[in-house]
């Protein structure tokens, strides 16, 4: 595996005052997203005052599999072929892991080419007790295509984004932390091949995994899934304020008083 930029992108940035180039779509309880139990007993949902959905997973011992799936299937004006991310932003991410027991956090985008064929394409983060990992994988059969390497020790993955960005013929999935850096773990997918991509959707998974007697008990706050044109960087990092044409004008006075 080995970290890889794109040559030759054309990146499309949108100064303030044009954020709304970006299609935002919030987690909510009763906004298009359909929430789904793995296993009975193990997830609990609340509406976030502030934003966003905290899922709570609790996976006692006994249990091999459960969680949330968080599925939206319409992503309307999304596209691989076009030069832009798709990236799910949440924050409060915590757990208490024992035994063989692992958690997994996925950014999952779903979608057929001309033939009817489903493929997957993901960026993950596996927690256990014996550290993180990124994980990714793509295609119809995602065992021959699935790939994992360790999270680079000091990364906080607390908070943050999973992505995914596209230059229409590559697929490079990346980690944005709260400050706007962008981590590229792995390289990138060749989708030049497939014809006819369409109906995109979103499936966001919230799970543990339990054998020999492990535990999990995990938190996190989704809060939403963004996407738009131009690269990672060009969709602020999560918590960003947004700053409308006002707020670039009210800055661009107050610097002309010697304020800022």
């Amino acid at each position: 595996m080995c970290t890889r930029t794109f040559c030759g992108v054309l990146a499309i940035c949108f100064l303030a005052g044009s954020a709304a180039a970006n299609t935002v779509i919030d987690y909510a309880l009763d906004d298009g997203w359909t929430y789904e139990e793995g296993y009975p007993g193990t997830l609990s949902l609340a509406a976030n005052p502030s934003g966003g959905i905290i899922a709570n997973v609790d996976q006692p011992v006994g249990i091999e599999d459960g969680g949330l799936v968080a599925s939206r299937h319409d992503l309307p004006g999304y596209s691989l072929n076009n030069v832009g991310c798709i990236q799910l932003e949440y924050s409060a991410l915590s757990s208490t892991i024992t035994g063989e027991a692992g958690l997994n956090l996925v950014l999952e985008l779903e979608f057929y080419d001309a033939g009817g064929q489903e493929y997957e394409m993901a960026m993950a983060i596996w927690l256990t007790n014996g550290g993180a990992e990124f994980e990714t994988w793509y295609g119809p059969n995602i065992a021959e295509e699935f790939y994992d390497t360790p999270v680079p020790d000091g990364l906080l993955l607390a908070e943050g984004a999973l992505g995914l960005y596209s230059d229409g013929s590559h697929v490079l999935p990346y980690f944005k932390d709260v400050a706007g850096s962008v981590f590229y773990p792995f390289s990138t997918w060749d989708i030049s091949g497939l014809v006819g991509m369409h109906r995109y959707s979103v499936d966001n998974d919230f799970e543990a995994e339990t054998i020999d007697g492990g535990t999990v008990a995990a938190s996190v706050n989704l809060e939403r899934v963004v996407y738009g044109l131009g690269s990672p960087e060009c969709i602020p990092a999560p918590g960003a304020i947004l700053l409308s044409t006002f707020g670039a004008g009210l800055i661009a006075s107050l610097r002309r008083r010697r304020l800022l």
